[in-house]
Order: C-alpha cells, then sequence, then structure tokens
C-alpha cells in the first residue's frame, strides 16, 4: 500500500511565478492559493482534485476570443474566491468552460466575458455558490446538454446581454434565493428534458421576460418575487412545456403577469399578480391545460383571460380591480369553481 502524499499549498506568485506552473506542479489534494491579480495569455486548463483559492484583490484576466479557464474531465475540482474577466476586444468565447467535470466554485465573479460568462456542457456537474455574473455579452451561465447538472444558491446574474441563466438540450439547473437583474431576459428553459427550478428568487428589471419555458421544458418557480420586467413576467410556450408556479408576486411587469399560449401543462398556485400592464394571467390554446387555484389579480391591464382551446380547472381565483377585465374567461372545456371577479364589460 502506498502513502499518498500530505496535501500542500502552492503560492502565486511566490514559489511559482503563475498559475499554469502552480497547476502544472499540483497534485490531487493540493491546494493553489493565488495572491495577487495575474493575466494570463492562453487557457489555463484545471488539473483534477485540485483546489485554488484566491485572496481578495486576486483575479484572472485573459483575452478575448478564448476561454481564460477549462475544466474537463475532473471528479473533484474546486474553486474560490476568484474573479475572471476578459480583456477587450473580439471574439466570442466564454469566461470559463466545463466539459465532463465535478466543480465547486465558491465566491467567484465572471465579469465582462465576451460570450458567456460560464459555459458548462458534455454533462457538467456544478454547485455554485455566492457567485456572481455580470456584464457578459453572452448569458451570465449557459446550461447546455442532457446530464449537465447546477446546484445553483445565493448567486447573482446582472446586466447581461443574454439571459441571466439559460438552461437548453436537457440540462437540469436547481436554483435558490438566485438574483437576475437587467440582463437581456432573467431566466429560460427550452428543449425536452429540460428542468429548471428557481425558488425564492428575484428576478427584476430584465429588458425582456422575467422567466421563459418553451419547446418542451419544465419550469418549476416557488416563492419568488418577478417585477418590473420590460417583458412579461412568467411566459410559457408549446406542447410538451409545463410550469408550476407557486406563491409568487409577479408585479409591474410591461407584458403579462403570466402568458401561457399553444399547449403547456400549467399549475398556477396562490401567485399575486398585480399592477401588471397586461393581464394578470393569461391563458390560450390550442391545449394548453391549466390547473388555476387561488390566485389573486389585482390591479393590471386586465384580470384573467382566456382564449382559444384552454381546458382544467379554476378554482377560488379573486380578481379584482383591474383596468378592463376582470375575468374573461370563456373556454368551454375549463371548470369554473367558486371565483370571484367582474364579467367582461360590455361596451
Amino acid at each position: 500500500m502506498t502513502d499518498r502524499p500530505a496535501p500542500r499549498t502552492l503560492s502565486v506568485p511566490g514559489e511559482f511565478p503563475d498559475l499554469p506552473a502552480a497547476l502544472a506542479a499540483a497534485q490531487p489534494g493540493d491546494t493553489v492559493l493565488l495572491t495577487a491579480p495575474a493575466v494570463v495569455r492562453e487557457t489555463i486548463r484545471f488539473p483534477d482534485g485540485v483546489t485554488i483559492e484566491a485572496l481578495a484583490g486576486a483575479m484572472l484576466r485573459g483575452p478575448a476570443g478564448c476561454p481564460v479557464l477549462v475544466i474537463e474531465d475532473a471528479v473533484d475540482a474546486r474553486i474560490s474566491g476568484l474573479h475572471l474577466i476578459h480583456e477587450r476586444g473580439d471574439g466570442d468565447a466564454p469566461l470559463c468552460e466545463i466539459r465532463r467535470a465535478a466543480v465547486e466554485l465558491r465566491r467567484c465573479t465572471f465579469s465582462a466575458a465576451r460570450g458567456h460568462g460560464l459555459l458548462a456542457t458534455e454533462g457538467a456537474q456544478l454547485r455554485l455558490k455566492h457567485c456572481a455574473f455580470s456584464a457578459s455579452s453572452g448569458d451570465g451561465v449557459h446550461l447546455d446538454g442532457p446530464a449537465v447538472h447546477a446546484e445553483v444558491l445565493d448567486c447573482s446574474a446582472c446586466d447581461n446581454s443574454g439571459h441571466g441563466l439559460r438552461a437548453v438540450g436537457g440540462a437540469d439547473a436547481y436554483m435558490e434565493r438566485f438574483t437576475a437583474r437587467e440582463n437581456g431576459w432573467g431566466i429560460s428553459a427550452a428543449g425536452e428534458a429540460t428542468r429548471v427550478t428557481c425558488r425564492m428568487g428575484v428576478i427584476e428589471s430584465n429588458r425582456g421576460t422575467g422567466l421563459f419555458s418553451h419547446l418542451g421544458a419544465m419550469l418549476r418557480i416557488e416563492g419568488c418575487s418577478i417585477t418590473a420586467n420590460a417583458g412579461d413576467g412568467v411566459s410559457g410556450s408549446g406542447s410538451g412545456t409545463s410550469i408550476i408556479a407557486r406563491r409568487n408576486i409577479v408585479a409591474c411587469n410591461s407584458g403579462a403577469g403570466f402568458l401561457i399560449s399553444g399547449g403547456p401543462a400549467v399549475i398556477l398556485d396562490g401567485n399575486t399578480c398585480g399592477d401588471n400592464h397586461g393581464a394578470g394571467i393569461s391563458l390560450s390554446g390550442p391545449g394548453t391545460t391549466v390547473e388555476i387555484f387561488a390566485n389573486e389579480c389585482v390591479e393590471n391591464g386586465r384580470g384573467i383571460i382566456t382564449a382559444g382551446d384552454v381546458t382544467g380547472l379554476m378554482e377560488d381565483n379573486v380578481c379584482e380591480r383591474n383596468s378592463t377585465d376582470d375575468f374573461a374567461v370563456t373556454a368551454p372545456a375549463l371548470r369554473l369553481l367558486r371565483n370571484r371577479g367582474a364579467p367582461p364589460k360590455t361596451p
């Protein structure tokens, strides 16, 4: 039986002139301590089983057009406190790309990416905690492909040109206390088997829709504040798509609070929709199936409205003081029980 060497701490600068040299010397279990800002001229590839810890003020800056950091084929990689940034210039590449690897990132900052802030593909497994993604020309976080999974805790994505977080192609994201603010769009899920769960998040002031699910994806939203987005608060479309939304505040959006169209399966339970420019809840077919329970739609452009082929159950909802219709529900296959709201106004 061979004894494993004791874990070491390798400092940069100090023992090693730069981060690539320290990582080349590191063995599984070692920690590389980055104590000063560094500029890299080629992509850094991260070895398996190694931890990077960056002290306050330490950052990695790299040229636009290529990732600053690539992590692949690692089963235990950890990074703490690192700030990654692209230099000015042309190019389209993520700051950090993770493939076929299990990675934990804590207190890391990704800014000014000339592409996505973080791109995860090919079965990557991520745990992100207290990380921030800002000012990227693409998405803050982009998850692409089956078997990609991300647990995102207490993180934020702000002022990215694309989405704060986008999951496609069968990726799975679970988020708690995620803030998506002033992005092109807040959070989106697209594609069959794609799953996104957002609990206790703040989705506000995005330039498009706050949360969007389509092309067969599943979106679950619980206890979130979804406000002041320039599009709809929550939108879902297409056959095979599903949305479950419970106990959210959906308010002051420029479009509808919830806009559901073209065939999704939807459960809306206990949401408060107020002061949205469009309807609090707008449902349209064909093929849309709904369970709408105990929601409040107050002081929106309209309350709850339907159009086309919508089926399911609508029960114990309250619609009051909306600008035009409180309760304009005409779908014949939709069961209505104990809802309160004025019928459509007649000219």
